[in-house]
């Protein structure tokens, strides 16, 4: 009984330490479109309040290049100090549907290993989601 008991607490002790890896693509993007969606469907009105958990669906994927689960090497700060930034920015300098974009500070704030080529300003995807998404990833 003893032997099974301390087999059952090394596999519990394994699995406890394995459960985290940190943030990834997915949680820092999201953290960051939660309050860029927010505020473009409540304090701007860029969007309808009702579209704002759609705009955060959106940009998501957007942001994250086709990978949620990858580890970033952004960290906690780079992306609290973008979300201080975005919730001071005026409405119209964040309009990215009329020549707006995000503060230089969300600009690429989630890094990770990955990176990806591609550059809201360059894209004609209609959705202000998509284009937010693309400019908070590298």
């Amino acid at each position: 009984m003893k032997h099974r008991t301390g087999v059952a607490l090394l596999i519990s002790a394994v699995a406890w330490g394995c459960g985290d890896d940190g943030p990834t693509r997915g949680s820092q993007c999201g953290q960051v479109l939660q309050v860029a969606c927010a505020k473009f469907g409540n304090t701007c009105q860029l969007i309808p309040p009702g579209e704002i958990p759609a705009c955060v669906q959106t940009g998501v994927p957007a942001c994250c290049g086709g990978n949620c689960g990858a580890s970033v090497i952004s960290t906690q700060q780079e992306i609290d100090t973008c979300i201080v930034d975005l919730n001071a920015a005026s409405c119209m300098s964040i309009d990215v549907l009329n020549g707006g974009t995000l503060p230089p500070s969300c600009v690429g704030v989630v890094r990770s290993a990955l990176t990806a080529k591609t550059s809201s300003l360059l894209s004609n995807d209609p959705s202000p989601a998509e284009r937010v998404g693309r400019l908070i990833s590298d």
